[in-house]
């Protein structure tokens, strides 16, 4: 059966220099073929190492179910969108990594600039890339997420061609050991604070293995600093037990960077635990109004006070008046 093979390259954000990724995608008995081509301008990204996990399998239209080593992890899949992509595809890397979840497939770029994933069912796909410097230059591929599609024919076979530019930063080559701090943060969305858990633990990882732990709770605002951290490790992090009922998105961030040397930064991990808490109107209707600063309960005894005065005044004004006209 012949059928059409559509791939959807998630992460397309303008990057630093002219690198380019280019996917082709040709389908042989509902089976594809994906060629990563990675280059710097003419130049091709030689010895790049790329992983590729399958990660969910296509129930219907835009719909997906985790598969594999990620059918129980709590993250959601249901929202494809550029933003909410970027954000997934970071952290479906983390679990990748911190779970030391095995590859459907790896690969190194050739000389030719290409690396190639075969015989790949429909599914929805992530790629992570590592790290590699050339010339001088440093580039840090972000992962992405891939959906390789059913055919809406069986007529027509359809090679697509897509370039895509995924981020990937271009640094000058680390010519010396550089110190991180890295900051996490937690924020919690649609829940219901009275039931959230009180505290959090969350894990350091370098290179993938646990570094250091620490717990998070409202007495440190949902936040922690790692300090002294060496650029020669890739630091990441995990919630240790995401909570029942929620979602668990990760995202990292440089932040305070050197102006004058990029490599000079800190790192910002941001987590967002989200619940399915929605307000009933019972509970809306339960919560007393919120104390705005106004009370009621010396009007009256003033309005009395208030009388008395008027009468006792009005009363020695008469007696006065009545002296005068005596």
């Amino acid at each position: 059966m012949k059928s059409r093979a559509i791939i959807i390259p998630a992460l397309i954000i303008a990057m630093l220099g002219c690198l380019g990724l280019s996917m082709n995608v040709s389908a042989d008995n509902e089976k594809v073929t994906l060629t990563v081509e990675c280059m710097n301008h003419d130049t091709a990204l030689e010895g790049m190492a790329w992983d590729l996990y399958h990660v969910a399998d296509i129930t219907g239209d835009d719909s997906y179910k985790l598969a594999g080593d990620f059918a129980d992890l709590p993250v959601n899949i249901t929202d494809l969108s550029t933003s909410a992509t970027m954000a997934l595809a970071e952290t479906l890397e983390s679990f990748a990594e911190t779970g030391n979840m095995l590859p459907l497939s790896s690969g190194i770029v050739n000389s030719d600039g290409v690396v190639e994933f075969g015989s790949l069912p429909y599914g929805l796909y992530l790629i992570c890339g590592v790290p590699m410097e050339i010339e001088g230059t440093r580039y840090v591929p972000a992962p992405s997420l891939i959906t390789i599609d059913k055919s809406l024919g069986d007529e027509i076979t359809f090679n697509y061609n897509v370039v895509a530019k995924p981020k990937i930063k271009t640094l000058p080559k680390q010519d010396r050991v550089y110190k991180y701090d890295a900051t996490v943060k937690l924020f919690w969305e649609k829940d219901d604070p009275e039931t959230r858990p009180k505290s959090v633990n969350i894990t350091l990882t370098r290179d993938g293995e646990a570094f250091k732990t620490s717990t998070l709770s409202d007495a440190n605002n949902w936040t922690t600093t790692w300090t002294n951290l060496s650029s020669k490790y890739k630091w990441n992090v995990v919630e240790d037990t995401v909570p029942s009922g929620y979602t668990v998105t990760y995202v990292q961030n440089d932040i305070n960077i050197d102006p004058d040397d990029p490599n000079e930064h800190d790192l910002e991990f941001i987590i967002t635990n989200t619940g399915n808490y929605v307000p009933t109107e019972t509970t809306k209707a339960s919560k007393p109004l919120p104390y705005t600063g106004q009370l009621w309960w010396p009007v009256p005894v003033l309005s009395a006070v208030g009388l008395v005065i008027f009468t006792v005044g009005w009363v020695m004004n008469i007696c006065k008046r009545k002296r005068y006209e005596k």
